[in-house]
């Protein structure tokens, strides 16, 4: 899951990434695990159309 991931990013790796929202991503965790009952699933899922992307290009880019 990709806000466990973004747990795991070190002090370091917060440094490097300042663009990306990474309090937010591990934020998410917990409602999507325990109260996904409660999630607006058009408002999740019109999240991950926007934001997913553009870290994904991100975390290749930064890969090269």
């Amino acid at each position: 899951m990709v806000s466990e991931a973004a747990a795991l990013v070190s002090a370091a790796g917060h440094t490097e990434l300042p663009d990306v929202p990474l309090p937010q991503i591990v934020g998410m965790r917990n409602p999507l695990v325990h109260a996904y009952f409660d999630i607006n699933r058009q408002i999740l899922w019109d999240k991950v159309q926007r934001a997913l992307p553009p870290l994904i290009a991100q975390r290749k880019k930064s890969n090269r």
